[in-house]
């Protein structure tokens, strides 16, 4: 799945990693309420969190793009 080009009307979330580090997610508004039981869901299970799952997700780790994230190192939710 492409990611889609990035609008005023995205959806922003930050994870707080273990080590203070941030990880930005931006999906479309739409897919918000996916995203957010999707993280809730992978957290509680400390699973990996896979951005290609919701359609236009990208994620953003000290300016490099990554494809998931392993939900057991995040701590809180900005």
């Amino acid at each position: 799945m492409k990611n889609r080009t990035p609008s005023l009307i995205d959806y922003h979330a930050t994870l707080v990693l273990d080590t203070g580090e941030l990880v930005n997610i931006k999906c479309p508004d739409t897919a918000q309420d996916e995203l957010l039981d999707s993280l809730e869901s992978a957290l509680k299970l400390g699973a990996w969190w896979v951005a290609s799952r919701i359609e236009g997700c990208s994620v953003d780790y000290l300016g490099t793009a990554m494809e998931r994230v392993n939900m057991r190192r995040v701590v809180g939710m900005a």
